[in-house]
C-alpha cells in the first residue's frame, strides 16, 4: 500500500486496482483525449514568426522625410532586397555569416581567487525544503520523497554563473566523446584552431 502525504491531505493508494469495465474505460479514454487536445491547442494555436521553413522573404527600408510645406512627413521606400529564407537553428551558419565567439575563463589561481556568486535565484520554500530533505543518491535511485517540511522561509541563493558554465561545458565534452562511439560525430561537433601569439592573450607567459 502506498501513502502520499501532502500539506493538509493524505491519499492512500490500494495495492491493486479492480478491472475497469468497457464503459469506464471509454470514459477515461475520452477524458484523456479531451485534456490532451486542449493542451495541444495551447501549443499550436498561433503560428510563430518564421515558423514555415518554405517561406521566402524580402526586406525593404524606408526613410521618413520631413517636408517644408507643413504637410506630414513623406515615406520613401527602397526596392526589395533579393529573396531569402530564414535558416533553421540546426542548419548551421551560412557561408559568410558572423559566428559568435564565447570566451572561457582561464583556470588559474587568479580566477579561483576572484570567484563570487554573480547570479541570484529566488527559491520557494517548498522547492528548497524538497531538495534539502532528499539526498542526491535518492534522486538517482528514484527514491526521492515528496517531503517539503522545514523552515517556512523563501530563500535567496547566489550562484556563480562561470562555474555553472564550466561544469556544463565539461559534461558536454564528456558525453560527446562517449556518444562518439555510436554516432562518430566529433569531426562535425568541434574544430580547434590555434591562434598566433598576441591575438588571444590569456595572461599566461
Amino acid at each position: 500500500m502506498f501513502v502520499l502525504q501532502e500539506e493538509g491531505a493524505t491519499v492512500t493508494f490500494p495495492e491493486a486496482w479492480p478491472l475497469v469495465g468497457a464503459e469506464a474505460a471509454t470514459a477515461v479514454q475520452a477524458g484523456i483525449q479531451s485534456a490532451l487536445e486542449a493542451r495541444l491547442e495551447q501549443f499550436v494555436r498561433h503560428e510563430g514568426r518564421f515558423d514555415r521553413p518554405e517561406a521566402r522573404y524580402h526586406l525593404r527600408a524606408f526613410a521618413r522625410v520631413r517636408r517644408d510645406d507643413g504637410c506630414p512627413p513623406a515615406l520613401v521606400w527602397s526596392a526589395n532586397t533579393p529573396e531569402y529564407r530564414v535558416a533553421r537553428w540546426f542548419e548551421g551558419a551560412p557561408e559568410g555569416a558572423v559566428i559568435p565567439t564565447i570566451e572561457l575563463p582561464t583556470i588559474d589561481r587568479g580566477f579561483l581567487k576572484n570567484l563570487r556568486p554573480n547570479v541570484t535565484l529566488k527559491v520557494p520554500r517548498s522547492l528548497f525544503n524538497f531538495l534539502q530533505n532528499n539526498a542526491p543518491d535518492e534522486f538517482l535511485g528514484g527514491e526521492a520523497r515528496n517531503d517539503t517540511s522545514g523552515p517556512a522561509f523563501q530563500w535567496i541563493c547566489g550562484f556563480n554563473i562561470s562555474i555553472i558554465f564550466m561544469i556544463a561545458f565539461m559534461l558536454l565534452i564528456t558525453f560527446v566523446f562517449l556518444l562518439n562511439i555510436v554516432f562518430w560525430w566529433v569531426a562535425f561537433f568541434r574544430i580547434c584552431i590555434p591562434l598566433p601569439g598576441g591575438l588571444f592573450d590569456d595572461g599566461e607567459g
